[in-house]
């Protein structure tokens, strides 16, 4: 009777599992044909017609300690507790709360440690457990990538670098600002995978925080060899960043090494573009300067999620920060997107040389560009290519991989949440495509998904990785 009522059971819960298991499968293959139809987007990817041949990058490099953020505050003897952003760090009971909150908000976040003792004491406790080095800042991460993903291409790097960074960039690229006895900065990366569990906090994406004290790119003592270097070198393309690392300096100090930075940006010809690669800012005010005194300068910026919404906090603009979502939607960052270029670039400031801004977030990449002097082109093909480097350098991959990714937007949405008539409207991607494309106040928009790595083994760098592609397949003209 047992053995009839077994065989039963077992039959009638498959009558039942065979539709939920048939459905499911057809919905994996359904998920995996569509990702597929995604990936086939990037073999339309074309390099511009004139390929930058020589780049200088400035002015940040140092050497990244690498380990698990959860086993590092384990070790140092931390528990879990509240979730607080801090501007700067001073202890690592902050330097807990700080990890806390970004694990919560999916928010990677780097900040500057005040203290050189409880910073030193908290690397010597990182070489304890499982790490690695790698190239660090954002310019040497640029320039690094530059060099490998065109190797004829001449790449200079200024910037502090001692022994163990020069041995981790290729030969080939330039470092005029190096010698033996230089010394490396050590900037601590913690890292945390999705699913990451710190006391009652479950992190919903994998993502880092860092930490620095960081003596050499705080002041951003490359920067006059930097522009020394620049006018025998003659660029193509002037890659500018790590003014974000003054944040932890005095106000008059900032205030003062951002002239110099000025200058600097002065001295780059017209026809020469200039790219600014922003970094989180915990200082508001600082930031707002920063934006002042660098955007009429430069000609291309680079973003993330984090560093747009500050940015439009910073100078008071109109959006209802309270109930920004913790993930950000593609409507919300085109109308943030539109309020920077309108505020920053040439349609706003007569005087100003900003026409390009690439934004990149964890699930899509958006490409702004002024429309009216056609300055820049081929913006389609370097969305994609951003898309493509931060999916398959995420996953560690050199080719797609179906079930190693994961599309994390909807394939329908609309382009604004404050426009009438845009928020009324959606439009449609249509996967082999890759992109979509809209204009809006002069400005025309490219938009791409990124295949999401499902368990990516690193998260450093991909956003100077997908600026860095973002550049190589744009086109600038400027007689």
């Amino acid at each position: 009777m047992l053995g009839w009522w077994s065989k039963q059971t077992r039959l009638g819960l498959l009558l039942v599992l065979l539709p939920v298991l048939y459905e499911w499968h057809q919905t994996k293959e359904t998920r995996e044909v569509l990702l597929g139809r995604l990936a086939t987007s990037w073999s339309s990817v074309r390099p511009p017609q004139k390929v930058v041949r020589r780049v200088a990058v400035g002015v940040n490099a140092n050497l990244d300690l690498i380990v698990s953020a959860t086993q590092l505050l384990e070790t140092l003897g931390l528990s879990p507790g509240q979730p607080v952003d801090h501007t700067h760090l001073g202890t690592a009971e902050e330097l807990q709360e700080q990890v806390a909150y970004s694990m919560q908000h999916c928010a990677g976040t780097e900040r500057v440690f005040s203290t050189s003792s409880e910073f030193q004491r908290i690397v010597n406790a990182a070489y304890q457990l499982p790490h690695t080095h790698f190239i660090g800042g954002n310019a040497a991460l640029m320039a690094a990538k530059i060099q490998q993903t065109q190797p004829n291409t001449e790449v200079m790097l200024a910037g502090p670098i001692g022994a163990t960074l020069r041995s981790l960039l290729q030969p080939h690229i330039h470092t005029p600002t190096f010698t033996p006895e230089s010394r490396d900065e050590v900037h601590l990366i913690m890292e945390y995978p999705k699913g990451e569990r710190w006391g009652g906090i479950t992190s919903t994406c994998a993502n880092r925080v860092i930490i620095s004290h960081d003596v050499s790119n705080a002041k951003m003592v490359a920067l006059e060899d930097f522009r020394q270097t620049l006018s025998s070198f003659k660029p193509d393309l002037v890659i500018l960043s790590g003014a974000h690392l003054m944040q932890g300096e005095t106000s008059d100090f900032k205030r003062k090494r951002l002239v110099d930075v000025a200058r600097l940006l002065d001295d780059v010809p017209a026809t020469t573009p200039v790219h600014s690669e922003l970094a989180t800012i915990g200082d508001l005010d600082y930031l707002r300067d920063l934006a002042e005194t660098t955007f009429p300068r430069i000609d291309s910026l680079g973003l993330n999620e984090q560093e747009l919404v500050s940015l439009a906090k910073s100078s008071g603009a109109d959006f209802d920060f309270a109930h920004m979502p913790a993930k950000p939607n593609i409507s919300l960052v085109s109308d943030l997107l539109h309020w920077l270029i309108q505020t920053h670039s040439s349609l706003g400031r007569e005087k100003s040389r900003l026409t390009r801004v690439h934004f990149h977030t964890l699930s899509f990449h958006v490409i702004a560009t002024v429309m009216r002097p056609p300055h820049w082109a081929n913006s389609k093909s370097a969305v994609l290519a951003g898309a493509r480097i931060a999916g398959l350098q995420a996953c560690d991959v050199e080719h797609f991989e179906a079930g190693k990714f994961e599309l994390q937007v909807p394939l329908d949405f609309t382009l604004s949440v404050t426009d009438g008539v845009m928020s009324q409207h959606f439009v449609s991607l249509t996967p082999e495509s890759g992109v979509v494309s809209w204009e809006r106040g002069g400005v025309a928009y490219v938009f791409t998904p990124v295949l999401v790595c499902r368990a990516p083994s690193k998260t450093v760098g991909l956003g100077d990785a997908i600026s860095s592609m973002g550049l190589l397949y744009s086109q600038f003209s400027r007689q």
